[in-house]
């Protein structure tokens, strides 16, 4: 199912099978667009393949245990429409990432990714984008990881703290 998420949604824009695919009660979670249900999965499917027509998905690995897989993964394309309020840059990018898919019953029914949000932008050469972050308001992310901490205000866990948990 992972697999096929990939090579026939992503590369082939299948997006019909979405909802074979996924659960009607999916949930995912993307790193640049927060959580995604069915619908938003599948516009962020057209919005990727829109700006990166030749977008090609690159399964490296495939591992699974009890009811998940983990699929890493590197992606492909050229920046030639819209992404994220900007226009084309006709550059070619680069990405690598891991997505832990949680299956039952035959479908996906939660999915987490982890991907190079901030090597896409520098490759690029985007300096600031407005996305919609996970903290679901639209905020400036400049390439300066300390000015996003600053501007999000994101928790930070002590030293002493971080002992404790260990």
């Amino acid at each position: 199912l992972a697999r096929r998420l990939i090579e026939e949604v992503w590369n082939k824009g299948k997006l019909e099978l979405i909802d074979e695919l996924l659960d009607p009660a999916y949930e995912g979670h993307d790193p640049l667009l927060g959580t995604l249900k069915r619908d938003t999965l599948r516009n962020s499917v057209k919005g990727y393949r829109s700006a990166f027509p030749d977008l090609r998905f690159e399964v490296n690995a495939v591992l699974g245990e009890g009811n998940f897989v983990t699929t890493r993964w590197t992606a492909r394309g050229t920046h030639l429409g819209p992404l994220l309020g900007r226009e084309s840059t006709g550059r070619s990018a680069q990405v690598t990432g891991i997505s832990v898919a949680e299956i039952r019953n035959g479908r996906i029914v939660s999915d987490y990714a982890e991907w190079d949000v901030l090597g896409l932008f520098r490759q690029l050469g985007l300096q600031d984008v407005t996305v919609p972050l996970a903290v679901r308001k639209p905020a400036t992310v400049r390439l300066s990881s300390r000015w996003i901490v600053r501007r999000l205000r994101w928790p930070t866990i002590s030293s002493r703290a971080a002992s404790a948990a260990s």
